[in-house]
């Protein structure tokens, strides 16, 4: 079951037809950037992801800054968090499969794990819905490998519309 839950900022300006290059703009600036760093720095980061994807005319470099912004904001008051690791990579051998995959952040706190997973564009959230059954697979494997690897930590999955500012908890269900 997904619940959506927060907003992030709205200020997100997008074109109605959203090309591949922005998720992946996204994605990569979302996954590299902290708070910490230098507002001048973070602002370089981001004009150059966006020239890089060639999504420059797309998205504003200032307001994938924003998202950014309220992102790790959201994510640190939801969560409480004391460390956050992007481009998180888990493997296991499971029976004769070798299981590998990357979650785009892990939030690590308070015995708590959080794999973060950014979702495609869902044109404005009408499609969230479709987004997050693309992803139940992935968030499956990625459920299994942090349980046997962290068998004491609680583990939440999370799925973050980076471009919408959204964000959808998935809820075990007891009842399939």
């Amino acid at each position: 079951m997904a619940t959506r839950s927060g907003s992030l900022d709205p200020g997100l300006v997008l074109h109605l037809l959203a090309r591949p290059g922005m998720d992946a703009a996204a994605r990569a600036f979302m996954r590299s950037d902290t708070m910490e760093r230098p507002e001048e720095d973070r602002m370089t980061a981001s004009r150059r992801q966006l020239a890089f994807h060639d999504v420059e005319d797309q998205i504003k470099p200032e307001a994938l800054l924003r998202q950014s912004t309220a992102l790790q904001q959201m994510l640190r008051q939801k969560f409480h968090s004391d460390a956050v690791y992007p481009a998180f990579p888990l493997q296991q051998r499971i029976g004769k499969r070798q299981v590998e995959l990357q979650v785009d952040m892990l939030l690590d706190g308070q015995g708590e794990l959080v794999a973060v997973l950014f979702a495609p564009f869902a044109e404005g959230m009408q499609k969230w819905r479709e987004r997050c059954a693309a992803l139940l697979s992935f968030a499956g494997w990625t459920e299994r490998l942090l349980q046997e690897a962290y068998p004491d930590s609680r583990i939440q999955i999370v799925i973050v519309f980076p471009l919408e500012g959204q964000l959808v908890v998935l809820e075990r269900s007891e009842s399939l």
